[in-house]
């Protein structure tokens, strides 16, 4: 079972440095290409963004722990691959509904973009899914020669 402190610990260092490689990438690649400035209110909004990722991240861990083991990684580079797509997902989530639409719904998004890439990330690493891979590791590695007879 995965601890609590281990969870926080993996989204504050792994998950949101993910998530703000990637939105630090796309804004800079958008500013220096179109010349944007961002002001205090965009950098709150995705401040905001990126912390419902994180919440989302957290509680979708929290509510799969007991069904992780230990080797699921949580600290390490799947949390961070976890925090470099969630943004991905919010960006399809947006794309998909179509219209603009208010802060909270964003927020709706990004929780759901966390919650949803941690689970694809993490459900590999259950228990269940260990316990089934290690029985189908189980079996014989290569198959027993056949011998066939000799031609003469």
């Amino acid at each position: 079972m995965i601890s609590p402190p281990t969870i926080l610990r993996a989204a504050l260092l792994r998950f949101i440095p993910g998530a703000l490689a990637f939105l630090g990438c796309g804004l800079y690649f958008t500013a220096s290409r179109k010349g944007i400035a961002l002001g205090p209110d965009q950098m709150g909004g995705f401040t905001n963004l990126t912390l419902f990722m994180a919440l989302g991240f957290v509680t979708s861990i929290t509510a799969m722990r007991r069904a992780l083991s230990p080797s699921a990684g949580v600290g390490g580079r799947r949390s961070v691959i976890a925090g470099f797509a969630s943004p991905a997902v919010l960006l399809a989530l947006e794309i998909m509904h179509g219209s603009p639409v208010s802060h909270w719904l964003n927020y709706a998004f990004a929780f759901v973009a966390g919650t949803v890439v941690s689970v694809a990330m993490f459900i590999p690493g259950s228990v269940r899914v260990a316990e089934r891979v290690a029985r189908v590791d189980d079996r014989p590695r290569s198959i027993p020669a056949l011998s066939l007879p000799e031609r003469n």
